[in-house]
């Protein structure tokens, strides 16, 4: 087949040298059963858990998956090994200690072993929304139609489903006088609650049901009842950590941690209260002569409470998603200079930070913007067309008649162009080799193309009529 340069343009859908090596590491960390690239953290219970690694790292790649929407491969890899690894015990063990509780107390105090039947949704919204950018990215319902299980280290099974769990989250929300979902019994946190609305966004994108309309009562609440600036003697800090709800307060302390990441992802569900509370985010930025960054204290780190860099990461986010390029340069450039943000070997991470993937995912997901805004944003609110699903586009390769992905070609654009029925791909190769086989789908006979040249670097672009 020969290689010819696409007669159209690319829709805006272009992958960078950088997000191609964030795909790179992301993938390696995430598909198959390989664990070495997580962060042990000192507790599950504190804030680098691993169930926040996997969950950031996994919306990231939701997110770099819409720069190819006529290549998916990889993206379910790596999604796929994200969702077993949140389903693996070793992720949810931190909810064990609930097992021994009597079965007397009410289910919705939270107590059930099951991490799942009931607020707990610091996993359970992140699952969901996990499960809902899978199914959104692939078109795969197979977390939705089948159940899968939980085992726990007694041998107890817990069986569930996508429809389930973001069933349970919305009830919850509807039944619960301040509209939000306890993360640990008793406690309600505005940054995991982004989760909640965010499993009501996506299952009405894919199954038509109304839950999001709970949205606004949450974010009415938490607007009323969670911000600082109802707590004249707080100079710092947007949001109260925590609404305790068995004593009716929430806390007057905040955490740049938490704040970053409340506002930092509000933007799909209520972008006006972000635009009004990004400021004070970009406030608590520090600058230095090689950029901005967002402290951490070291009573804070020493807890495993936020670091500088997941801090950082989180501010960036918010600084993208509300339209304040300078201050995310400024903050790439000090993780340039602090954490070492650069390619090595084709993959892009920060290196030098302490938790390595937890970081890199969060300036991942903050890497691509689209017609929706940012990465978090254009993940959520993209609009889910399933139809895309049967057009034509490049399902798989080879290389040395062995499957290979992003660690040994990048695809840095893929998109179907109906008007002119032609798939446009743009291929980097990370080393060198000969006989790549591109194998298409949903194309009438479709010719079975293989590239005889391929170089490291060489950028190779085919114009397939469809």
């Amino acid at each position: 087949m020969a290689a010819t340069v696409a007669a159209t343009t690319n829709l805006g859908l272009t992958m960078s040298d950088e997000q191609g090596g964030y795909l790179r590491y992301l993938y390696r960390a995430l598909a198959g059963d390989d664990w070495a690239a997580f962060y042990v953290p000192q507790s599950q219970n504190a804030n680098f858990a691993l169930r926040y690694q996997i969950a950031f790292a996994s919306y990231a790649v939701a997110t770099l998956a819409t720069l190819t929407p006529a290549y998916r491969q990889p993206y379910a890899l790596a999604l796929q090994g994200a969702i077993h690894k949140m389903q693996d015990f070793r992720t949810w063990r931190f909810w064990q200690h609930t097992a021994g509780v009597p079965d007397a107390l009410p289910p919705d105090f939270g107590v059930s072993p099951d991490p799942l039947a009931w607020g707990n949704v610091q996993y359970s919204g992140h699952l969901a929304t996990m499960l809902g950018l899978y199914a959104k990215t692939t078109g795969d319902p197979q977390f939705s139609d089948h159940n899968f299980t939980l085992t726990d280290e007694r041998g107890r099974e817990f069986s569930h489903n996508y429809h389930e769990i973001a069933a349970t989250i919305h009830r919850q929300q509807v039944e619960n006088d301040f509209h939000g979902v306890p993360c640990e019994p008793g406690c309600v946190y505005i940054a995991c609650n982004n989760h909640a609305m965010a499993s009501n966004v996506l299952h009405d994108q894919l199954y038509g049901t109304g839950y999001a309309a709970v949205n606004a009562e949450w974010l009415a609440w938490s607007q009323e009842h969670m911000r600082l600036g109802w707590f004249p003697t707080m100079k710092h800090g947007v949001l109260c950590v925590c609404y305790m709800k068995e004593m009716k307060i929430s806390t007057p302390i905040a955490f740049n941690f938490t704040d970053a990441w409340g506002v930092g992802l509000l933007r799909p569900f209520s972008p006006s209260v972000g635009l009004e509370l990004y400021p004070r985010i970009r406030k608590a930025t520090r600058r230095t002569p090689q950029g901005r960054y967002l402290p951490s204290g070291p009573a804070t780190e020493g807890l495993e409470i936020s670091d500088r860099a997941v801090n950082s990461g989180f501010a960036y986010i918010a600084a993208r998603e509300f339209g304040d390029p300078t201050t995310a340069v400024s903050l790439h450039d000090y993780a340039r200079a602090h954490w070492q943000l650069e390619q090595r070997g084709g993959e892009t991470a920060c290196w030098a930070a302490p938790r390595t993937l937890y970081a890199t995912s969060l300036f991942a997901l903050g890497s691509v913007a689209g017609p929706q805004g940012a990465g978090w944003s254009q993940a959520i609110l993209a609009a889910y067309d399933p139809a895309r699903f049967s057009q034509p586009h490049l399902a798989a390769m080879q290389l040395a008649g062995a499957a290979v992905g992003p660690e040994a070609v990048v695809v840095t654009e893929a998109y179907y162009d109906a008007a002119a029925h032609a798939l446009h791909l743009t291929l980097r190769p990370q080393r060198d080799g000969r006989g790549l086989e591109l194998a298409f789908a949903n194309i009438s006979a479709p010719p079975a193309p293989t590239i005889e040249r391929v170089y490291a670097g060489e950028t190779i672009r085919l114009h397939q009529p469809c």
